[in-house]
C-alpha cells in the first residue's frame, strides 16, 4: 500500500485490510467454537488447529473474501484520500499563483463576451432629475430612503423556495408538496402544469385576456385570478397516462 501524507498514514493506509484479516481469524474461531457447541461434534482444538478438508476448503474461502473485499475498500479509500490531498495541494498554488502574480489575472465569463458594456453619465442639457441633491439630502434627512433596495430575498419568509429555470421534474414535485391553488409562470411551465390539474396563470403575455395595464388592468387581473381560482373544470382532467396505462402487458409461462 503506498504512503498518505499524514504523520498516521502507515496506519490509516491498511486499517480496512487489518479488520479483515481480524475478521477472518475471528470467523475462524467461531466456526470451530460452533462446531463443538452446536452439532457437538469432536475436539475444539482439533476444529480449531486441524479441520477436515471440506472444512478447511470452506473457512479458506470465505477468509479470501473477506480479506478480498476489505482491500478493496481500502483501496477505494485510499485513491479518495490521495484525490482530496492533490485537490487541496492545486487549490493552494492557484491561491498562490493568484496573490503573488505581479501582471494579474482577468478573469472574463460568457456574458462580459457577449454583452456590451455600457457606461452611462447624464446629460448636462436634456437631464432633469425630479429631486436635486439638497432636496435629496433633506429628505434623507427626515427619514425618507430612496434608491434602496434590499432585494426579493430580504421579503420572503424562512422556508421559502427561489428556483431560477425550474425543470419539469421540479415543477411536478411541488405541485405534488403543496398542492396549490393556481401557478403562475411563463410559457414553458404552462402544459405541464395544467395536466396536474392545477390552473396556471401566464406572467409573461395575456396569454388569451387582459389588458393588465393601469387601474383597469388590475380589476381585469384580478377577475381573471378569481376565475382561475374558482373553476373547477382543472380538477376533472387527467392526463392520459393516469386513466390506462401506456404499455399494458401480462406475464405468461411457457
Amino acid at each position: 500500500m503506498r504512503i498518505l501524507r499524514s504523520s498516521k498514514s502507515v496506519i490509516l493506509a491498511q486499517n480496512f485490510i487489518w479488520i479483515g484479516v481480524g475478521l477472518s481469524f475471528l470467523y475462524w474461531f467461531l466456526e470451530s467454537l460452533m462446531h463443538v457447541t452446536v452439532f457437538g461434534d469432536g475436539n475444539f482444538l482439533d476444529h480449531l488447529f486441524t479441520p477436515d478438508v471440506h472444512e478447511l476448503w470452506k473457512r479458506l474461502l470465505v477468509s479470501f473474501l473477506i480479506i478480498f473485499f476489505s482491500v478493496y475498500a481500502q483501496r477505494s479509500i485510499n485513491i479518495r484520500r490521495r484525490t482530496e490531498a492533490a485537490l487541496a495541494d492545486r487549490e493552494k498554488e492557484l491561491s498562490r499563483i493568484l496573490e503573488n502574480n505581479p501582471a494579474g489575472i482577468v478573469l472574463v465569463d460568457a456574458d462580459s463576451r457577449n454583452i456590451e458594456e455600457l457606461h452611462i453619465e447624464p446629460d448636462p442639457e436634456r437631464f432633469q432629475p425630479r429631486l436635486s441633491a439638497a432636496d435629496i439630502e433633506r429628505l434623507e434627512k427626515a427619514g425618507l430612503k430612496l434608491s434602496e433596495y434590499e432585494g426579493m430575498m430580504a421579503e420572503m419568509e424562512s422556508g421559502a423556495l427561489v428556483i431560477d429555470d425550474i425543470s419539469q421534474f421540479e415543477t411536478e414535485r411541488l405541485i405534488e408538496l403543496y398542492h396549490p391553488d393556481i401557478v403562475c409562470g411563463g410559457i414553458k411551465e404552462k402544459y405541464i402544469i395544467q395536466k396536474s390539474g392545477v390552473p396556471m396563470k401566464q406572467l409573461h403575455s395575456y396569454d388569451y385576456s387582459g389588458p393588465y395595464a393601469g387601474f383597469k388592468g388590475a380589476i381585469n387581473f384580478y377577475r381573471e385570478i378569481d376565475r382561475m381560482v374558482n373553476s373547477k373544470v382543472w380538477k376533472f382532467l387527467k392526463s392520459p397516462w393516469q386513466e390506462n396505462p401506456e404499455l399494458a402487458a401480462k406475464y405468461a409461462w411457457e
